[in-house]
């Protein structure tokens, strides 16, 4: 019976260890992920404002004054723009939170 239980405890830990392999890999790559957006939205962002800033220049030319397709494209660009922004600040929450661990991480190792 002990023989029993030992086999069980080596089957129990090699699935916990095969999940928790799986788990940290499926992580990292998702983190991988998310820093390569944080690291490029600043990029998609001015692109954004820039098209949004062309989209005006436009409608306040007199030839498309009140052109209700370029009002809609203008208010669009200005959502999406602002929408950016959120992102944007959600990603700099993000990175504060990980500058202050690291930060409290040195501390720790710190003699």
């Amino acid at each position: 019976m002990d023989i029993q239980k030992i086999d069980l405890f080596y089957i129990i830990f090699g699935l916990s260890l095969t999940f928790n392999i799986v788990f940290v890999w499926y992580i990292r790559a998702i983190l991988k992920k998310l820093f390569f957006i944080s690291d490029n939205i600043d990029t998609i962002s001015e692109v954004n404002i820039n098209f949004a800033q062309h989209i005006e220049v436009l409608y306040e030319q007199e030839r498309y004054f009140g052109e209700p397709a370029i009002e809609e494209l203008l208010a669009h660009s200005k959502h999406v723009a602002e929408q950016m922004k959120v992102f944007d600040d959600i990603l700099a929450d993000l990175d504060f939170i990980e500058e202050k661990a690291a930060d409290r991480e040195q501390e720790s190792s710190a003699p």
